[in-house]
């Protein structure tokens, strides 16, 4: 039931560590993106809606700046998200090796969905930009003139593309993460893996909709916090806020991030209380804990906002929910793995004796290892029995081993200089067993032959020196 059974790698305990890694980081990346892309093209869609029943321009003007300041390119959008996405999914994949569930399914088609979204998503922020540059040409007519039939005709069209492309791109944004984070809630539960067949039996999930309600508050929350701190921090903020517009931006995103933010600490808490037995861990709780803490301050700071109109803590409120998110998604990797602990072991434990068997060298049947052949091929080039060639003869050297093969076998093995007449000896690539076979056959030939009684005055001449072979 795993679509992508067929192109991961089953997990081991060498590859389970860099899973673990290569899992938060795609989150890093993935899931503050596409909260800030889902949060920031609802409000701007909300306050667009406002601007045009009140006629305040202030919201028109609100919605534009967060198309401004949160959106992204193409580009950027594929590195932030559909790769991570996709990187997400292949990683549950991984994970849920040979399980019994469509966990892995209904992500994959969460990320389908997501590229359809993405495109419209963009496609809405692009016209809506065009929209703006419209209605900016009437400064440029005379007073009491009317915009040209053809302009006109063109405003009407991409107003009508403008709102199409962003309500459908915006349902398919949740929709799609619906699925995404409807398939990592049953991932992290094998007990529901044998009940969830498909996705209308996920659409009464409960622990799946507690998931995507806190996804929601988190987007809310994250797209608040980056308001406050682009808008009136990073780089300077913007310049030219009018006192009213100022304090709409402080009004609406505190609110909505306060009230947003409250619902987080409220579902963090709930996915807790839910969690089951066998995933538990204290890496959990203490990881639940910290998210609960940077929760509280952050309620604590927005209040302030709301309070006070303070901007200056607007660095802090994004910090602190960076630290949330960081804090979440450590913690939900660390469920998944405690979860999945019985699932993995038997398969973990598999792989590593498949990995350990492949690495493990060949043994060799010294018997059938042929010295004499060896020694045709890679010896007597250099080395004849009472010849001196390359190498000095064997009648010389091989009757200094007093019939050590073990010894004379290292030499071979792994050969170094030792009489300076002759040149080192390179190492011939042999294994263990080859250098012992040919070890062995010089030791027969030559060993005891009438080379073996050495003269004393090459004995005088050689005592202190290492016995050179071949």
């Amino acid at each position: 039931m795993n679509i992508f059974e067929q192109f991961v790698i089953p997990p081991s305990s060498h590859t389970l560590p860099l899973m673990d890694i290569f899992l938060i980081l795609s989150l890093l990346l993935f899931l503050p993106f596409i909260g800030m892309l889902i949060g920031g093209t609802t409000m701007s869609m909300i306050l667009s809606g406002i601007s045009g029943n009140t006629g305040d321009d202030n919201y028109n003007r609100f919605s534009r700046d967060i198309l401004n300041k949160l959106s992204v390119n193409k580009n950027v959008g594929l590195g932030l998200g559909l790769i991570p996405a996709f990187s997400i999914t292949f990683v549950y994949a991984q994970y849920l090796y040979q399980a019994p569930a469509i966990a892995i399914s209904i992500m994959f088609i969460g990320c389908v969905i997501y590229i359809f979204a993405f495109l419209l998503t963009y496609r809405f922020h692009r016209t809506f930009e065009t929209g703006l540059i419209l209605d900016s040409y009437k400064l440029y007519i005379e007073p009491g003139k009317n915009l040209p039939a053809d302009v006109i005709e063109y405003k009407k069209k991409n107003a009508a593309i403008t709102k199409q492309s962003g309500r459908l791109g915006l349902f398919l944004l949740y929709v799609a993460s619906f699925l995404f984070v409807g398939g990592a809630s049953i991932a992290t539960n094998p007990m529901r893996w044998a009940e969830v067949t498909n996705v209308i039996v996920l659409l009464i999930e409960f622990e799946v909709w507690i998931n995507y309600l806190y996804f929601l508050s988190f987007s809310a929350a994250i797209t608040c916090s980056a308001i406050l701190f682009f808008f009136f921090k990073w780089q300077g903020g913007i310049k030219d806020m009018t006192i009213d517009y100022k304090m709409l931006v402080l009004k609406v995103a505190g609110f909505t991030g306060f009230f947003s933010v409250v619902l987080l600490l409220f579902f963090v808490f709930i996915k807790f209380l839910i969690t089951t037995e066998m995933a538990l861990s204290t890496s959990v709780f203490v990881y639940t804990t910290l998210a609960m803490i940077s929760i509280l301050i952050v309620c604590s700071l927005l209040y302030a906002v709301l309070k006070n109109h303070e901007v200056r803590f607007a660095s802090a409120i994004f910090f602190f929910m960076i630290l949330i998110f960081l804090f979440t998604s450590l913690k939900d990797q660390a469920l998944l793995v405690n979860a999945l602990s019985d699932h993995l072991a038997p398969i973990i434990a598999e792989q590593d004796k498949l990995i350990e068997s492949k690495t493990q060298p060949i043994a060799q049947d010294e018997s059938a290892i042929d010295g004499s052949q060896i020694y045709q091929t890679k010896c007597s080039a250099c080395h004849k029995g009472d010849v001196k060639l390359v190498g000095p003869p064997y009648m010389e050297t091989i009757p200094k081993y007093n019939g050590d093969i073990k010894k004379l076998a290292g030499f071979i093995y792994n050969p170094v200089k030792v009489n300076p007449e002759y040149p080192a000896m390179p190492s011939q690539g042999l294994s263990v067993a080859e250098s012992e076979a040919v070890a062995k056959y010089l030791m027969d030939t030559y060993g005891g032959g009438a080379g073996g009684e050495e003269k004393e005055s090459d004995k005088q001449g050689t005592d202190n020196k290492e016995p050179e072979s071949k």
